[in-house]
């Protein structure tokens, strides 16, 4: 039986466990990890090497495998459902909004242009959700919307 070794990497408290992290996005400028309370301990901006970016999202997206939670996102990282607070699309912006259980956080928010329907959207992604709450394995056709 092989163990898995720990990972670690520094932030500005000390040092955070990646195996730990329950949330991974990633985007053309940022990587973002979220711990279990939905804040937010790594974060590497578009100044982090390509190859240290790829290589953390990778490792924080292996660890997520282990749980049967994960509501994936379009960046093909995702998040567990527990971090989620609210879904929404914001009534200003025409953005969809995914908040976290963090106060005033967000774990994602997408772009109206990005996508067709963002009521759809909206609609789908609290559907999986609640999906995912009962157990059941379901995932959002993130192209199905895409413009």
């Amino acid at each position: 039986m092989s163990k898995t070794k720990a990972q670690f990497r520094k932030n500005e408290n000390g040092i955070i466990r990646l195996d730990t992290l329950w949330g991974i996005v990633k985007s053309s400028s940022h990587l973002c990890g979220f711990d279990k309370d939905g804040y937010m301990p790594v974060y590497l901006d578009d100044e982090a090497p390509e190859e240290e970016v790829s290589e953390l999202f990778e490792l924080i997206k292996q660890a997520l495998k282990n749980r049967c939670d994960v509501l994936s996102t379009p960046c093909g990282g995702g998040f567990s459902i527990e971090l989620i607070k609210d879904i929404y699309v914001n009534p200003n912006t025409d953005n969809l909004i995914i908040t976290s259980i963090a106060p005033d956080k967000a774990l994602l928010i997408l772009k109206s242009g990005d996508y067709s329907d963002m009521e759809a959207l909206a609609d789908e992604v609290q559907d999986v959700v609640i999906a995912l709450s009962n157990g059941e394995s379901k995932n959002v056709d993130w192209q199905a919307h895409a413009v």
